[in-house]
């Protein structure tokens, strides 16, 4: 009798092992699942920070491509002035109305660097321009850096953040036409830059790779003297 009954079920201390082992497992699992789940996290991360990237480098792209030697009076204006105005750290320029907007006209925009308590971010700010102020071929500009002669209804957006730095460059000839190479500043009065390359860097740690952003504007401003 005792035997049949020992042959029927488990003795307590099989049950013991099998519940540790059982235990033991569990946990391996929960471990492998957990890791893969960081593993998971960490690359879709780094996807969408790879995508903002590119979609930063597209918009960027599409606007200096359009940029546009135009000129609208103000009261800093000068005959000297640049229809693009460019340092290492901030550009503005004329372009058509970004691709959300439903209104017409010709735009100023100006990409720049802010240091905040959060650390350095890239800026772009935009603003419609007066209609009447628009002039085809001269060599007066709004590229002007003062905030008097922007229209209200600016606007600025975020375009990267926790930068550790950022660097303009512009490829050209000067105003003589004597040299042509790649400089910090850009004034010409005559022409736009022939090409312009923005470098950003990140904080150490972060996994984000700026490629080196290299963009030629189509249009050329030409006067007659």
């Amino acid at each position: 009798m005792s035997s049949r009954r020992h042959d029927a079920g488990f003795t307590l201390l099989e049950l013991l092992v099998a519940m540790t082992v059982l235990g033991v497992l569990t946990g391996l699992l929960a471990s492998g699942l957990s890791f893969g789940t960081r593993i998971w996290e960490r690359e879709r991360n780094q996807l969408d920070a790879t995508s903002e990237l590119q979609l930063v480098q597209d918009v960027l792209r599409r606007m200096l491509t359009q940029a546009l030697p135009l000129s609208a009076p103000s009261e800093t204006s000068r005959p000297e002035e640049s229809p693009f105005v460019g340092s290492s750290n901030a550009i503005e320029f004329l372009g058509p109305p970004p691709a959300q907007s439903l209104a017409g006209g010709v735009y100023g925009y100006r990409l720049s660097t802010r240091i905040d308590p959060e650390g350095m971010r890239l800026v772009l700010e935009w603003w419609l321009r007066p209609p009447q102020g628009t002039k085809v071929r001269t060599k007066v500009t709004n590229a002007a850096l003062g905030e008097r002669d922007r229209l209200l209804g600016e606007h600025e957006v975020i375009l990267l953040d926790a930068l550790s730095n950022v660097e303009f460059a512009f490829f050209g000839a000067s105003e003589d036409g004597s040299t042509t190479t790649w400089r910090n500043e850009w004034h010409n009065a005559t022409k736009l830059p022939q090409l312009v390359r923005l470098k950003i860097s990140f904080r150490p740690g972060d996994r984000r790779i700026w490629p080196d952003l290299l963009v030629a504007p189509r249009i050329t401003l030409e006067t007659n003297e």
